[in-house]
């Protein structure tokens, strides 16, 4: 399943966009990279104002939308210091019968790290990640990565008490106790006291001037 376009958003819920914009949205393009069936467009209004939207119905992906609501929360906590953009609204409202999540960032006028293969945006990309904050006050109160991963860290154990499946290589299989005592104590590696990204790949990530 591709991802929606902005004409495919009821229009009672692209109005209240445009509302919080403060002008009608003229031109729109959509971002085809990632893995959700939802929106991801860069508009611009008919006052130059641009934006990035991203919206998605209960209909097409229920799992999405849950995420979607996690990530308004998570971008609304983020300090102004950190290089990351600012959340200008949250829409979670039913329209045309469904249950639709819209948030509305800042857009950022850059291009995806990566692109040339000469490193010259990786020290970019690290100096914006040194910008992310101890994880206080509000921040606290974020997911922690012990809990996001910890699941992940005990597939190891997991196969080895069910039998690993056929399509694991050998020379893997051989390695699989290890692998899995590696795996139990990166949980506890992973628990610190900073913001950190979790999901960071290129696609993820810009850099702008």
């Amino acid at each position: 399943m591709g991802r929606m376009t902005w004409h495919e958003i009821p229009s009672s819920l692209r109005a209240r966009i445009e509302d919080a914009l403060g002008a009608p949205v003229v031109q729109t393009e959509s971002q085809a990279s990632g893995w959700s069936p939802g929106s991801a467009d860069r508009v611009v209004t008919t006052d130059r104002r641009r934006a990035f939207v991203k919206a998605l119905a209960r209909s097409r992906n229920g799992d999405g939308i849950d995420l979607h609501r996690r990530e308004a929360r998570v971008v609304g906590a983020i300090p102004p210091g950190v290089r990351s953009p600012g959340l200008v609204a949250v829409f979670d409202e039913v329209h045309d019968g469904d249950e639709w999540v819209a948030l509305v960032l800042d857009d950022v006028d850059g291009h995806h790290p990566g692109a040339d293969r000469d490193g010259r945006d990786t020290t970019a990309v690290l100096d914006a990640l040194a910008t992310l904050p101890r994880a206080t006050g509000v921040l606290a109160s974020l997911p922690r990565m012990t809990d996001e991963l910890g699941d992940e860290f005990g597939a190891w154990d997991r196969m080895l008490a069910s039998g690993l499946p056929s399509v694991v290589p050998s020379a893997v299989a051989s390695a699989a106790e290890r692998l899995a005592d590696a795996a139990r104590g990166a949980v506890a590696l992973v628990d610190g006291d900073h913001l950190v990204h979790a999901d960071c790949r290129a696609d993820n990530l810009l850099v702008d001037r």
